[in-house]
């Protein structure tokens, strides 16, 4: 299975470091089904571990609401935060729609990665597109 995402930089995010925001898409456009709130809220505790365990930061919050279940991370390197917690969001059947922003600190750029379903880490770029191979090496 192959997994594409685009990359498309944003405006500048107004934080005092790096953050990691993951937009989880929801079957509606309110709280979801009481099925997707466990497990995204199983995702949300692996996240949390993972994050504290590798030492990349803090995880703060997740929140529910507006067709979305959004969880949020913050450290000094996003791209550090990324890569501790890709496996793991890849593995998750993230419905059509989720995406993840990487923030880079103050006055620094955002990236957005659109998650589409399909699980796997490491691929190639042409551009800002990124084509992910299932099972490819970490």
């Amino acid at each position: 299975m192959t997994i594409r995402i685009k990359i498309r930089p944003l405006e500048p995010l107004d934080t005092s470091e790096h953050s990691l925001l993951v937009y989880l898409k929801l079957s509606d456009d309110d709280l979801g089904t009481d099925e997707e709130e466990m497990a995204i809220q199983e995702l949300d505790a692996q996240l949390e571990r993972l994050v504290l365990e590798s030492a990349v930061g803090r995880y703060e919050e997740s929140v529910v609401g507006g067709g979305y279940y959004k969880l949020f991370m913050y450290g000094p390197d996003a791209d550090q935060i990324f890569e501790a917690v890709l496996p793991t969001l890849f593995q998750f059947p993230a419905a059509p729609g989720s995406f993840l922003v990487k923030g880079y600190g103050p006055n620094g750029s955002a990236r957005v990665v659109q998650l589409e379903t399909g699980s796997a880490i490491a691929g190639t770029q042409d551009g800002n597109n990124i084509t992910i191979e299932r099972d490819a090496d970490y």
